[in-house]
């Protein structure tokens, strides 16, 4: 991910819903590897819960961003992960933060896509097995 996708300006409105879906994507993986239903919109806690076979790929997929400008650098995905994992509440309900919010959107679309991919990958091959 490059540094400068983090100066874009990004509409509140796909921010939301590219966090929704991260957090729809990390609820489908859990849903087929424990069977159980999980609540909360915090995606680092959802992340920590997945399989290690469904954490790998997603976090060989996604590009740590290291963009220094905003407290501190992030150099590791974890890092990176709690950075964004309350941002669908944070930025749903951006007319009442008390501070200016950023986000690098780069980062969240890159784990978006790898989140979404591996979904698609665990729900198939539970589709398939249950198939047969």
């Amino acid at each position: 991910v490059g540094d400068e996708s983090f100066d874009v300006a990004v509409p509140i409105p796909a921010v939301v819903c590219a966090a929704f879906a991260i957090e729809l994507a990390l609820k489908a993986i859990l849903l087929v590897e424990t069977g159980g239903r999980w609540h909360g919109h915090h995606l680092a806690d959802l992340f920590a819960l997945l399989a290690p076979a469904s954490r790998l790929p997603i976090e060989k997929a996604v590009a740590t961003p290291s963009y220094p400008r905003y407290e501190g650098r992030v150099h590791a995905f974890g890092d990176a992960l709690e950075a964004v994992g309350s941002i669908f509440e944070e930025w749903r309900y951006v007319h009442e933060a008390e501070e200016d919010l950023a986000v690098h959107f780069g980062f969240l679309t890159a784990l978006g896509d790898a989140c979404i991919a591996t979904a698609t990958q665990v729900v198939a091959a539970s589709v398939d097995l249950q198939a047969k």
